[in-house]
């Protein structure tokens, strides 16, 4: 029997390992290192849309309305830019009424499930947000959350001094 018929004769694993080859070790996990700022997301058990401050979504709806209005002010002049501009203002609406959605539920159901009472600014600013990819300071998370709507709205400001002085 030559080698390659053997080696094709002896059961496999899953992964296309030997059978009786052990797996290769895994390295152990090892929890972070607790500590006063590092909260227990399972233990907090904030309803979804409760993770971040009420200010972090006044923040993104504050944005947009800047944007809109400074939008409709610089480009507003004739009918059809209007037209134009009234479907962008849908969109953001869209765009604002999404967070503000989610806020809303998180809300309701932290009333209707007795959780914990609301973080006050400087607790959320300190505290520990979980994200998709692993926990953030509520700062950063903040940032995050906001540096898109605060640059468009800062962005249709400057375009639209510009064609004011152009």
């Amino acid at each position: 029997m030559s080698i390659i018929e053997r080696e094709q004769s002896k059961p496999r694993s899953l992964f296309n390992r030997p059978a009786e080859t052990p797996p290769p070790a895994q390295p152990a996990r090892r929890s972070p290192p607790s500590s006063p700022e590092r909260e227990d997301p399972a233990r907090l058990r904030l309803a979804p849309g409760l993770e971040l401050h009420p200010k972090v979504y006044g923040s993104v709806l504050v944005s947009v309305v800047i944007f809109m209005i400074s939008a409709w002010l610089a480009f507003g002049r004739d009918g059809e830019t209007d037209y134009l501009l009234l479907i962008v203002g849908l969109v953001f609406a869209i765009f604002a009424a999404l967070p503000t959605l989610i806020f809303l539920a998180g809300r309701r159901a932290a009333r209707g499930g007795g959780e914990r009472k609301a973080q006050s600014l400087k607790d959320f600013m300190e505290s520990r947000v979980e994200t998709g990819s692993g926990q953030l300071a509520g700062r950063q998370a903040w940032l995050q959350v906001a540096v898109i709507p605060l640059s468009l709205a800062l962005a249709a400001i400057l375009i639209g001094l510009a064609t004011a002085f152009a």
